[in-house]
């Protein structure tokens, strides 16, 4: 039997919750004990007391049934109580995480991935904490009180229990492996149909038009079927295990139950103890057989948990983090190289807000790296940007300049060298309070699967119509706006598929005319569009910069004219030069 390592410290970090489900499994445990007891004592009343003490020990038999009734229905639900939080916990976490790493996401985790990891996945693991945890405890402790019980009244049967009890463990663990595999395999074909699925749905406007739907829906259709038959095998499984536990339990409470009547029919053993044991039987082996079944039950949630681990980690490009107020005194006192640059200086810094009266912004021998790299990825970089410099940046694709604006946000480590804002260490500012003065519209904005006005206002409350009026007409988007019949409350679909690729920036220009920064950063702003289109957007990217410090990474000509600097990127370094030259 497998037990996740993770999952079971979420359950011990519970503190109440683990004192409440072992307490009230103890106490269901005793008052089945007495439940047996005072039943038996019942039925020798019938028999052989002429029923002079019947209603007293039913009495007492149906006050402890009462009793056991409510302590269970306490356990149920801080079980479901637990269950909800811990799975509310998780999506938390893999929400936060796909912030956190943002344009770093790796490629293989699409929205159907992540939907699948924050929904599907996070309810499986559910089961672990509302039936395989509370049946592990019960079957712990309900069959040690059971088993303490029948050896003080009759030894002998409780070897009989002591021998049969290890069966049903050993097949449902025997069971178990098989049924692993194939949770397994059924995850792999939930993920391909979720991939599937959100592929085609989001081209299938191109389907549409090229009149493929009908093979797209056979192929959909097909998957599903595909997935049916897997979770067909899961449910054979499972009703293998259940018939198979139940078999034991069953032959096992029928060996008890022989031993017992023989030595009762020849005088060897008294009705009292007998009837009681024969009573409790049942619900020594009941545990057993639940915990196997609810461990089957969470075999998905442990392959689910193996999945969002592997998620959360997933490291995060790290970012510049303050100073601690002193470092450890057994640091030496020249650190490797290639440790990050912020480490060198053993001075503390007071960190500060991100100042609007700055003047120029040096980066001096800088150096990064992606997590995943083993080399730095851009090395020795040395610009001086002034405020309100308009940039571009030219050069190969793959050359660097998407990381050097990642470098820049700090949303990638400095390895070594510096960043200076005038004379100030770029580490005595707070990271967030970096952040909030970038804004990066990437070549394909993202855009939500709601309204125009939501996606433009991002959540945001305290904007008057008048400011996304404006904002709106800055960005050239009025005219489009006016074609719409629902107007800014036009719904577009996930990634503004029914938007095109201009209007799409369109919209990205009106949510940044929104956010107050004081740095612009546009990856293509301009790449696919047609000339009049191009046209609008470049006015929009103007009235943009007029305010804030503009860095554009472009492979076109005409984008130039919004700059007055040009840094070229190519395998011998950085080099700038006249904006009016060529790009190469």
């Amino acid at each position: 039997m497998k037990f996740h390592q993770e999952l079971n410290r979420e359950f011990f970090a519970k503190r109440r919750s683990f004192w409440v489900e072992f307490i009230c499994a103890t106490s269901v445990s005793v008052f089945s004990v007495t439940q047996a007891w005072f039943l038996a004592n019942a039925l020798n009343s019938i028999f052989f007391d002429a029923e002079k003490n019947f209603s007293h020990y039913l009495t007492l038999f149906l006050m402890f049934a009462i009793a056991r009734a409510s302590t269970q229905w306490i356990r149920e639900r801080n079980t479901n109580r637990l269950a909800n939080s811990v799975s509310s916990s998780f999506r938390n976490q893999i929400a936060q995480h796909v912030l956190n790493l943002k344009a770093h996401l790796p490629h293989h985790f699409s929205p159907a991935i992540l939907s699948e990891l924050h929904d599907a996945k996070t309810n499986s693991i559910e089961p672990y904490f509302r039936s395989f945890i509370p049946a592990l405890i019960s079957a712990s402790t309900t069959t040690t009180v059971i088993f303490i019980f029948v050896l003080t009244k009759d030894p002998l049967s409780s070897i009989v229990l002591l021998i049969t009890a290890p069966l049903i463990p050993f097949f449902a663990a025997l069971i178990g492996s098989a049924a692993a595999n194939s949770a397994q395999k059924q995850w792999l074909h939930l993920e391909r149909l979720a991939k599937h699925f959100s592929d085609l749905l989001r081209g299938w406007e191109t389907l549409r038009i090229f009149h493929a739907q009908e093979k797209a829906s056979e192929q959909i259709l097909l998957a599903g079927e595909n997935y049916r038959h897997s979770t067909l095998k899961i449910l054979k499984i499972a009703f293998l295990s259940a018939f198979s536990l139940e078999f034991i339990a069953t032959i096992s409470t029928a060996i008890l139950a022989v031993e017992i009547g023989l030595r009762l029919v020849n005088g060897k053993m008294e009705f009292l103890p007998a009837m009681t044991i024969l009573i409790l039987a049942p619900e020594f082996y009941i545990p057993l057989r639940n915990l196997g079944s609810a461990f089957h039950a969470s075999v998905s949630g442990i392959e689910a948990m193996n999945d969002i681990r592997l998620f959360l980690d997933i490291p995060v490009p790290g970012v510049v983090s303050e100073l601690p107020s002193e470092l450890p005194s057994e640091l030496p006192s020249e650190l490797p190289s290639e440790l990050p640059s912020e480490l060198h200086n053993t001075t503390p810094m007071q960190t500060i807000a991100f100042p609007s009266n700055w003047k120029t912004l040096c980066l001096q021998k800088a150096s990064t790296r992606y997590p995943t790299s083993q080399s730095d990825v851009l090395k020795g970089i040395s610009i001086t940007i002034h405020k309100g410099d308009r940039i571009a940046l030219i050069g190969p694709s793959g050359i660097g300049k998407s990381t050097f604006c990642l470098l820049l946000a700090r949303h990638l480590p400095l390895y070594s060298g510096t960043i200076l804002l005038d004379t100030r260490n770029s580490t005595s500012i707070t990271n967030h309070a970096w952040h909030e003065e970038f804004v990066t519209i990437p070549q394909h904005p993202v855009l939500a699967a709601t309204t125009l006005r939501e996606n433009i206002l991002l959540g945001r409350t305290a904007i008057s119509e008048q400011q996304i009026a404006e904002a709106c007409a800055n960005a050239g988007l009025t005219a489009v706006l006016s074609k719409l019949s629902a107007g800014i409350d036009t719904l577009v679909g996930e990634h503004g598929i029914t938007l095109s690729t201009g209007q799409a920036h369109r919209v990205a220009l009106a949510r940044t005319f929104l956010t107050p920064s004081q740095f612009l950063i546009l990856d293509e702003p301009t790449a696919h569009l047609d000339s009049e289109t191009e046209a609008i957007v470049h006015k929009g990217i103007e009235q943009l910069a007029a305010s804030r410090t503009l860095i554009i990474i472009t492979h076109r000509q005409s984008t130039l004219s919004l700059c007055n600097r040009v840094f070229c990127f190519s395998q011998n370094g950085i080099s700038e030069q006249n904006p009016m030259e060529n790009i190469p």
